[in-house]
């Protein structure tokens, strides 16, 4: 008698806690509220609470269809050219972990693509810091040179100089104009998997 009323009580105490206690959403409904919030997040323009929000989604789902999408979604955060935070190396991280799961088997297209575009801009951004820096030194050449033309009267040199300059000028526009080629890319594919 005394067991079977401890067994009760258990039970009892059982069901009040589910009734009370704090109850777990399912992943497909966290991910739409996720998801909402991250649409809120970025328009806004806080990158970092958004991708702190996918990737706590992502270990608290690891192994669920959205926990892919999450790291999906995190990689375009670290791709967006408005993201002052935008790593395109954490990005290409980010859609290799995402390729390895089960529920990006039949989007293989649409991650090879963003692994792509990221590449390219992870290029794009180096060329164009390799560029800054060439033309930096080409600045500081130049001022040097001036200074030594006001006392030796030497053009020739600056004339050279000036085009090196003009040189890395149009390297340079044509690296910001694959970069925007790119980045136009980006928008276009986040577009269409946007759509439902």
């Amino acid at each position: 008698m005394r067991g079977a009323v401890l067994l009760l009580a258990t039970l009892v105490l059982t069901g009040c806690a589910g009734l009370f206690g704090r109850q777990r959403l399912s992943p497909q409904l966290h991910w739409m509220r996720v998801r909402d919030s991250l649409v809120v997040a970025l328009d806004s323009g806080r990158y970092d609470a958004a991708n702190r929000m996918l990737a706590t989604f992502s270990a608290a789902n690891a192994g669920s269809p959205y926990a892919a999408d999450a790291m999906y979604w995190r990689a375009m955060l670290h791709l967006d050219p408005r993201n002052g935070g935008a790593s395109p190396v954490t990005a290409l991280a980010l859609l290799d972990t995402a390729a390895m799961q089960p529920a990006f088997i039949e989007r293989h297209a649409e991650i090879a693509l963003a692994r792509r575009l990221a590449r390219q801009v992870h290029e794009l951004a180096t060329r164009n810091e390799q560029l800054t820096q060439e033309i930096a030194r080409a600045r500081e050449i130049a001022a040097g040179a001036q200074q030594r033309a006001q006392g030796e009267r030497a053009p020739e040199p600056q004339r050279n100089l000036g085009d090196e300059v003009q040189r890395l000028r149009e390297e340079l526009s044509k690296a910001v104009a694959d970069r925007d080629r790119a980045n136009a890319e980006l928008a276009r594919v986040r577009r269409r998997l946007a759509r439902p």
